[in-house]
């Protein structure tokens, strides 16, 4: 049986990214991406995606963040106001933050043993193009850049528009990428890494 849609006031906000995710379950379309934005650049609170409530209202660790319109967000945003009912939408999610705090510190967990992974790798390597340049690769949104740590390259990065060979690299060499969206997809697995996330593990 298909999953009923779920309506969001995210879809017509300006901030939203996404990018597919590794470690969906199969089971939901809602897990199939991420999505996070720049009030929750860790992922958006199921609350609000895609959950309904009206990012318009603070929200327990916005940072004062909130919904901005989107170009051409206009039909969307009159889609989610028909068909979100205002109680749903103005709901508590006092309890909803809370889970919310908790999913995040468990992936922050994980994401920090895939960093000290890195970090305490013999040898790294990365996919790069003939001229010798890393072979990012747009995912939606996002940038991701495979790195293994185990000298088997990453099957779906042998692709030849996006990879001529397999390099090595250093902890630096990666710190010092300069996308700001950038993730790492280590050992063909999830969860993906932030390189914000290596860049203050490095910086400790």
């Amino acid at each position: 049986m298909l999953e009923e849609k779920r309506w969001s006031i995210c879809e017509a906000c300006a901030h939203l990214r996404i990018t597919s995710n590794p470690d969906h379950d199969g089971k939901s379309v809602y897990t199939m991406y991420i999505s996070y934005c720049r009030a929750f650049p860790d992922g958006i609170p199921e609350d609000i995606y895609p959950g309904g409530f009206d990012h318009r209202f603070p929200y327990p660790g916005d940072h004062g963040v909130r919904f901005q319109l989107g170009e051409g967000g206009e039909k969307r945003l009159s889609v989610y106001e028909r068909r979100v009912p205002e109680d749903e939408r103005t709901r508590d999610v006092t309890e909803g933050a809370r889970e919310h705090v908790r999913r995040h510190e468990k992936l922050l967990q994980r994401r920090r043993a895939v960093v000290r992974r890195l970090i305490s790798a013999a040898r790294l390597e990365i996919p790069v193009h003939a001229d010798g340049r890393p072979a990012v690769l747009t995912v939606e949104d996002a940038q991701w850049l495979a790195v293994t740590t185990t000298g088997r390259p990453i099957a779906a990065w042998r692709i030849p528009e996006y990879c001529a060979r397999w390099e090595s690299a250093t902890l630096n060499e990666l710190a010092a990428l300069p996308q700001r969206e950038l993730f790492f997809y280590v050992d063909g697995q999830g969860p993906l890494v932030p390189l914000r996330n290596l860049l203050e593990a490095i910086s400790k």
